[in-house]
């Protein structure tokens, strides 16, 4: 659990997540809640001089790229990371077939395989990390 200034700090983010939500056409919950996440984190373990923060993220992680930029603005202020830079890295997503074995690329977990078949795994592109962060 967060713990006096760094409770309010959330607080605060969550307000002005919530304000900016009314003006620019919506910021989804889940994304405020990883970027949280993510700020937090950095925050406990480096204290200062953050140049970038590097996130991996699959194109089928279920999140929403924009919203987690915007989210990483409005966290990131007042915190030891503002003025850091989020870099985020696309993970193409691809998936094999267990009918032909083929693996290749996918844009959809419904999208079939060459052959016809549905019976796939995906085997990247669900990715969700914190991959690094560069300090000065």
């Amino acid at each position: 659990m967060c713990e006096g200034a760094d409770r309010a700090r959330l607080q605060a983010c969550r307000r002005r997540a919530r304000l900016a939500n009314v003006s620019q056409g919506g910021v989804r919950v889940h994304e405020l809640a990883v970027m949280e996440s993510v700020v937090e984190t950095v925050v406990e373990r480096l204290a200062d001089n953050v140049a970038v923060v590097r996130l991996e993220i699959g194109e089928l992680a279920g999140v929403d790229v924009a919203a987690l930029r915007f989210c990483f603005d409005v966290c990131t202020g007042g915190t030891t990371l503002a003025g850091a830079t989020l870099d985020i890295v696309t993970i193409e997503a691809r998936a094999k077939c267990r009918t032909c074995g083929v693996e290749q690329r996918t844009r959809s977990f419904a999208e079939p395989c060459a052959c016809g078949s549905f019976d796939r795994v995906l085997v990247a592109g669900d990715e969700l990390r914190l991959k690094e962060v560069e300090v000065m």
